[in-house]
């Protein structure tokens, strides 16, 4: 069985609610427990963002870590082409 943990930093409040409707989907599978997250500030162009550190998912399973896969995949910015 596939079990592990990962820990993200840098979580901004959108990121948070797709971390929240991709757990949602995968209930027994995938956890997370937001009382671990780190509250910070980031500068955004020069204007204050809340972030979060410390952001723990941990799963169970194929099924858990296909879940991680795809919210890592959501969360990660494309890269531009020029």
């Amino acid at each position: 069985m596939n079990s592990g943990s990962v820990t993200i930093n840098g979580i901004t409040d959108r990121e948070l609610l797709t971390l929240m409707e991709v757990k949602v989907h995968h209930e027994p599978h995938l956890g997370f427990n937001p009382q671990q997250m780190q509250p910070q500030q980031a500068q955004v162009e020069g204007k204050p963002v809340p972030i979060y550190n410390n952001v723990i998912l941990t799963w169970n399973g194929r099924p858990g870590l296909d879940a991680v896969k795809d919210l890592l995949h959501k969360l990660t910015p494309e890269e531009k082409k020029d």
